[in-house]
């Protein structure tokens, strides 16, 4: 539908807002402002706006024309094999009252991913996530200005204010900034106008100056990662265009990740230590080790959805202090075990996998997009539990699994490929 100028799109604004209550942000804000409840998850300012996204999500994958495509099969398999198991530990879980509720609208958010995934092409798909990303950003750029008692931060007990924003700590504000800046640069990129690219420009300035004020080492640690995966891409693809084979191109970035992550996982503390001053990762380390202590003792099934820290038995202070395992493959194994585990692997590996045949098929603003995505995705979803929270990034890694490269049909004026080789001309 056309307005004047400007061109309106339903489904990229359901998309948006969906994709902007999954943030939380919202729901926070409704607490703080009118409910003045505390972050109670099964309160009336979680609830009804998680409840329209289910029915968002259910609605779009009831409605839509499903392709056949193996990969897009395995990727709604694994999704569906995950809240089919996070329901039915209902029957097992320490805590039933809490999974059931949770669980149930986990499922509707997980229809909304699948929704997001297939019913909107790459090119929606980038506007959806800039349009929810700017909305935080901007609405917690005004917080910390002009209300900072509210979302100018909170003191760390030693001489640092930490900014939240419209959200609940510095950590849920992080990611949001990293994942704006991924795209509002993609969209910048991709923009026709020069207000567009100005407009793309300003927020991607607020989102890098939000995330050095929050703190967040992971946010931060995320960012870094993602421009330097950048900038070796860059690299690999002018290689590329100066003759190298593509053989010897993949073998190389094959060594460099390998290496990257030999040399992360066996010196991770000592990193920690290196680049926050903190040899426990904001004592994740000693949480880890408690949720290892405790996953054995109900390996294969779990304690159920989104259980444990509500079990009515006594548990580790640690855990219960944190609320969290701070890492999804060890809050899955506590809540869902090892048969939860497997579908979430397969949708990390099939979002992977959907990026690789979205780069071999056409090196564009969008499916740079998603590689950065993806990437951001995967590393937030080693150091927070994401998949819990209803969030964002979990709606995202589902999406990612199930976005087919072949979906897009209005791409952007050109590959990236044509816009350096036009712009350098």
């Amino acid at each position: 539908m056309q307005l004047g100028r400007v061109r309106l799109d339903a489904g990229v604004a359901l998309a948006s807002a969906g994709l902007l209550i999954a943030t939380n942000g919202p729901s926070i804000w409704l607490t703080n402002r009118i409910a003045h409840n505390g972050y109670d998850i099964e309160a009336w300012p979680f609830l009804y706006p998680f409840v329209f996204v289910g029915v968002v999500g259910v609605v779009g994958v009831a409605t839509h024309r499903w392709e056949r495509d193996r990969t897009l099969m395995l990727g709604l398999a694994a999704v569906v094999a995950y809240v089919a198991w996070a329901l039915l530990s209902v029957t097992w879980s320490v805590a039933p009252s809490i999974t059931a509720i949770r669980a149930l609208i986990a499922t509707g958010v997980a229809a909304f991913g699948v929704w997001f995934g297939v019913g909107l092409s790459p090119t929606r798909q980038l506007r959806a996530v800039s349009t929810a990303m700017g909305v935080a950003v901007v609405g917690s750029a005004w917080l910390v200005h002009f209300r900072p008692l509210e979302g100018g931060g909170y003191w760390d007990g030693e001489r640092h204010i930490f900014f939240r924003g419209i959200f609940a700590n510095a950590n849920s504000l992080g990611p949001v900034c990293v994942v704006g800046a991924v795209s509002f640069v993609c969209s910048g990129i991709a923009a026709r106008r020069l207000s567009e690219r100005i407009l793309w420009g300003v927020l991607t300035y607020l989102s890098v100056w939000l995330l050095w004020r929050t703190g967040s080492d992971t946010a931060q640690a995320g960012l870094l990662i993602v421009v330097l995966a950048g900038a070796v891409g860059l690299a690999l693809w002018f290689a590329h265009r100066r003759g190298v084979p593509a053989l010897a191109l993949v073998f190389v970035a094959t060594v460099v990740v390998a290496s990257a992550l030999l040399v992360a996982v066996t010196n991770f503390w000592k990193l920690s230590d290196l680049l926050s001053g903190d040899s426990t990762f904001g004592g994740r380390r000693e949480i880890w080790d408690v949720a290892l202590d405790v996953i054995p003792n109900r390996l294969w099934q779990g304690h159920g959805y989104w259980a444990y820290i509500n079990s009515p038995t006594p548990i580790s202070p640690v855990l219960l202090s944190n609320g969290t395992t701070h890492d999804s493959v060890l809050e899955v194994l506590l809540g869902l075990g090892i048969v939860g585990l497997v579908p979430l692997l397969v949708t990390a590996c099939l979002a992977v996998v959907q990026v690789v045949r979205a780069m071999r098929r056409r090196v564009e603003v969008t499916s740079v997009w998603l590689a950065a995505i993806v990437l951001v995705v995967l590393l937030e979803n080693v150091t927070e539990s994401f998949v819990i929270f209803y969030s964002y990034i979990w709606v995202l890694l589902i999406a990612a699994s199930l976005t087919s490269p072949s979906a897009e049909k209005e791409p952007y004026e050109a590959p990236l490929a044509e816009m350096v080789t036009s712009s350098s001309s």
